[in-house]
């Protein structure tokens, strides 16, 4: 389901006139299940001209054959896949049906694509059936908003430019425009590499520390600004700078709720905070005030069966939304190709309203499946239905299973 339409109107010649008028729109989609596979193939059956697409994980079938078809008929298709994720298989199946595919050599974490230079898809999701079925996850679609779509654009002319065949050198066909572009609501994780020619190729490298880390300066900044409220959802928060941001937020009277995945539950609360910790800051921020739940699925983690948190966004006084495929930890950062939008106040309502059901799955439910627990003998359910809960719950949860229960 479709839940946010934003239009807006360019006048002309100062005279509220709408002879001539440019339309653009920002439309946001909430998975599991809420419309955006359905909307990328709505989208990608307009194409006339050109499909540019950067995915990290991308195994719909449908929408591979869709993409394979545009090509066949005339479509311009370039697509890059992620170097870690690649395979000879899938990549000449695609070159077979005239699509050109690439990869760089960092992570490739993007999953954007762009349309005819007048659309752009994008957002947490990647094109999978379990992003669409089972994941959490936020997935925009931007019309004719020039300020994003030649962001994007760039992104992917640098990578492109510099990305290498899956089999052999990168075609020495038609490069993309390649050009240096700043944008003030958008980040790129690019801004901290170098290129670097190696061994007859390109090569990315990173080029700053942490601290001079676009996209986390970017969230220290928006957190640092927060006068009333921050709520939080994402996958991972292995970041100390970070937490300490969201510190000096409680102690100056901001309320703050995050909900990450189920895998970051950790369960211990380490009285001094080494400097490579990466795996403690939620469970410390619990303690300090912070609304902390985890959308638990499973008495043990395992990637076949997970309905992971897999948004990445912070909304911030119900008015300002950043968000994108940037997970929040150092790999993020500085060995990862991501992206970073900030989103204003008409979107940003949306964004909370879908926090609040986040935070409400399972509501009331726990005790139940405590008692199912206990009457298995504490052997099962092994994956239930997901709950958003806090340290505490997580524990009375487990503490039901008997020892070993549910191991594979």
């Amino acid at each position: 389901m479709k839940v946010f339409s934003l239009f807006t109107y360019s006048l002309i010649f100062g005279f509220f006139s709408l002879s001539s008028v440019v339309h653009s729109s920002v439309d946001v989609y909430f998975s599991p299940k809420g419309g955006a596979r359905d909307t990328i193939i709505s989208e990608l059956a307009k194409t006339q001209k050109t499909l540019n697409i950067a995915m990290y994980s991308f195994s719909d079938s449908k929408l591979m054959n869709q993409v394979k078809e545009l090509s066949q008929n005339g479509v311009k298709v370039r697509l890059l896949l992620n170097q870690a994720n690649r395979s000879k298989e899938k990549s000449n199946e695609f070159e077979e049906a005239g699509v050109d595919v690439r990869y760089v050599n960092m992570i490739m974490h993007h999953k954007f694509a762009i349309i005819d230079q007048n659309t752009l898809l994008t957002g947490s999701q990647n094109w999978s059936a379990s992003a669409e079925n089972s994941y959490d996850e936020d997935f925009l679609v931007f019309k004719n908003e020039n300020d994003k779509l030649n962001a994007f654009q760039s992104e992917f002319s640098l990578m492109w430019n510099k990305a290498r065949d899956f089999v052999g050198p990168a075609s020495d066909g038609e490069q993309l425009e390649d050009f240096e572009a700043s944008f003030a609501s958008v980040y790129f994780t690019s801004k901290n590499f170098k290129v670097v020619p190696y061994r007859g190729a390109w090569s990315f490298r990173t080029d700053v520390g942490l601290n001079e880390g676009i996209a986390g300066n970017a969230i220290i900044r928006a957190i640092e600004n927060a006068g009333e409220s921050i709520q939080i959802a994402t996958a991972h928060f292995r970041r100390k700078d970070f937490y300490e941001a969201l510190k000096s937020a409680l102690d100056r009277g901001v309320e703050v709720q995050i909900i990450l995945d189920g895998q970051e539950y950790d369960g211990r609360v380490p009285q001094d905070l080494a400097d490579d910790d990466t795996e403690h800051f939620d469970e410390i921020l619990s303690t300090l005030g912070a609304e902390v739940r985890y959308k638990m699925y499973s008495r043990y983690w395992d990637h076949a069966t997970a309905k992971q948190m897999h948004s990445k966004y912070m909304v911030v006084d119900g008015k300002t939304v950043l968000t994108g495929s940037f997970n929040w930890s150092k790999n993020a950062e500085l060995a990862t190709f991501e992206n970073l939008i900030s989103l204003k106040s008409g979107e940003a309502q949306y964004y909370a309203a879908n926090f609040l059901k986040i935070r409400s799955y399972g509501e009331n439910t726990l005790k139940a499946l405590i008692e199912e627990v206990k009457d298995s003998n504490g052997r099962s359910p092994c994956v239930f239905a997901p709950m958003s809960l806090l340290p505490s719950e997580v524990e009375q949860l487990r503490k039901a299973y008997a020892s070993g229960a549910c191991r594979r």
